[in-house]
């Protein structure tokens, strides 16, 4: 390679790392907006501007967050088909459309607890102890929230005559403190909804089963046995003020950061890792960012990982090659082995034929040597003919039963016969010219 060249590849190089220098330092910022429709004061809206502070560290990434007061989750969910927004936070338990095909889950989020709450008369400690004709309310934030009950109740055995209805906000409490009822409603662990409740009443928590039960069959078991995308969970004691006064079993359905599949893959890659990142920082603001999972059950989201978090949650995972190693290792070897004995089966054919072909070369020679001999007559010359035929016929047969191809060394052998052959024709000649 002459010096010229080796210059111009290293200025072509150098030209390279320019551009992508450049090109990086150039790279667009994008901004991604966020929507939902829970309530101002909840605590996903403690989450939103966490979820910036993440962002921050990230060059290319800024937040904006849309807030859909009164807005049902379908609205939300339409707004997110329709590219009107990046990102929607979404409940776990939303109910699957063929409108959804392309939503992704760029992150799962915290769970969400399903809280009972009942009057301080009410005897015993979960709902086991509850009477037949024990009223039941509850209060939903969405059309998903109304179908998970309808779920849950179903699994709970209450009749749907026992449901007094679902309420949509606090003020509707008081009537069902009046009647005695037992309030449902699915909250987050920062959300002051239950500590709002507990102010207004004499109420306490209920547990939907005994908590030794957990690991035994538990109520709380069958019902997300029946419904994957809920999971068992247990709130600590005193978690709300002086409530509970021990720990309580119950289940818990996650929320999700939704976005489409086309979302920048290496973005979503990205701001997943920033948050991990972040993750006891935030949660000292935050706590139940020290919620957050890097496993978790993929196969029960309701919408697929995005390919971006799924690199991520996926980093650490073997490579193809990794994992498979042995397997093609062991392909490999059977190749070569396989190989290998082709290959000797070849050299072996070769080493027959030309061992045969040697053989009859020496034949043909003995015969060259014997139409030498001056005192032939017609019937020695004849009786060389016969022996040369049954020399080339012998040859033939040779080749053909052991299926080998005539090479280099076969064609020598027939241009020796034929110059033999053309011998003993001019011996038989002469011979026959002397005696004419």
């Amino acid at each position: 390679m002459s010096y010229s060249l080796i210059r111009f590849l290293k200025c072509l190089f150098l030209l390279q790392v320019f551009l992508f220098m450049l090109a990086s330092c150039h790279r667009k910022k994008e901004t991604w907006t966020i929507i939902t429709n829970h309530e101002i004061g909840s605590a996903i809206n403690d989450l939103i501007p966490n979820l910036r502070v993440a962002s921050e560290a990230m060059d290319d990434l800024e937040i904006k967050f849309h807030e859909e007061l009164g807005s049902s989750q379908i609205e939300v969910t339409k707004m997110l088909v329709n590219g009107e927004v990046d990102l929607a936070i979404l409940s776990n338990s939303t109910q699957w459309n063929e409108a959804y095909a392309d939503f992704r889950t760029v992150m799962p989020l915290f769970p969400d607890y399903l809280i009972i709450l009942a009057d301080t008369s009410f005897k015993g400690t979960s709902i086991q102890n509850m009477p037949k004709d024990q009223k039941i309310g509850a209060m939903v934030r969405n059309r998903e929230d109304s179908l998970l009950f309808d779920a849950i109740f179903s699994e709970l055995g209450i009749n749907q005559k026992a449901i007094s209805g679902f309420i949509e906000t606090e003020s509707a409490v008081d009537d069902i403190i009046e009647e005695q009822m037992i309030l449902f409603t699915f909250v987050s662990l920062k959300n002051t909804t239950v500590d709002s409740l507990m102010d207004l009443g004499n109420l306490k928590l209920l547990s939907i089963d005994k908590l030794g039960s957990l690991q035994k069959g538990s109520l709380a078991q069958t019902i997300c046995t029946k419904n994957p995308r809920l999971r068992p969970f247990v709130i600590p004691k005193h978690l709300f003020a002086t409530s509970p006064t021990m720990p309580l079993l119950t289940i818990s359905v996650s929320d999700l950061l939704v976005g489409r599949k086309d979302l920048n893959e290496q973005l979503v890659h990205d701001f997943n890792q920033s948050v991990f990142k972040q993750k006891i920082f935030l949660a000292q603001n935050y706590f139940e960012f020290g919620q957050l999972e890097e496993s978790f059950y993929q196969q029960n989201l309701i919408f697929p990982l995005h390919s971006g978090a799924m690199r991520y949650y996926h980093r650490d995972e073997p490579s193809f090659l990794e994992r498979n190693g042995r397997t093609i290792g062991l392909g490999v070897s059977g190749i070569v082995l396989i190989v290998g004995l082709i290959t000797s089966f070849k050299i072996q054919r070769r080493y027959l034929r030309t061992g045969h072909v040697d053989q009859h070369m020496q034949q043909v020679h003995a015969i060259n040597l014997r139409l030498k001999e001056e005192e032939l007559n017609e019937a020695d010359i004849l009786a060389l003919k016969h022996q040369l035929d049954e020399v080339l016929n012998e040859a033939v047969n040779k080749l053909t039963s052991e299926k080998l191809d005539p090479d280099a060394s076969f064609k020598i052998f027939s241009q020796l016969v034929s110059s033999t052959n053309e011998r003993i024709h001019h011996a038989l000649t002469e011979l026959q010219k002397s005696h004419g």
